[in-house]
């Protein structure tokens, strides 16, 4: 059963959350790190509280938004696993690699079609 964004959404006030954020994905530092673009380091910078550059933010900010509206779709234990193969509707490639280069416009449109009810 799906959950709905403000039972299972991530508040970023709190860049701690980004540990929980990546759990919740069930990823790896390596593949958080292809998610956000991030480097490794930069990634336990962040889940250990550093003091980290306002693009940085804003990137944490979008996946986590990202993770609320798939979790308004999914059961947010899939949302991992989904972004890991791939989708049809997005031309049989990988949302992750949507994300690595630069298309995660592709993944939005996407949820907001599914939103609007558009069957696939």
């Amino acid at each position: 059963m799906s959950q709905t964004v403000t039972d299972a959404s991530f508040d970023f006030d709190d860049l701690a959350s980004t540990r929980r954020l990546r759990a919740s994905l069930g990823f790896t530092r390596p593949q958080f790190a292809r998610l956000t673009g991030f480097s490794e380091r930069k990634i336990a910078d962040i889940e250990k509280g550093n003091k980290v550059a306002t693009s940085t933010v804003r990137t944490v900010k979008e996946i986590g938004r990202l993770w609320n509206a798939l979790a308004g779709l999914m059961d947010s234990d899939e949302i991992g696993p989904w972004l890991m193969r791939p989708c049809k509707a997005l031309g049989d490639r990988r949302p992750l690699e949507l994300v690595e280069h630069g298309e995660i416009d592709r993944i939005w449109q996407l949820v907001y079609r599914l939103g609007a009810g558009e069957a696939f």
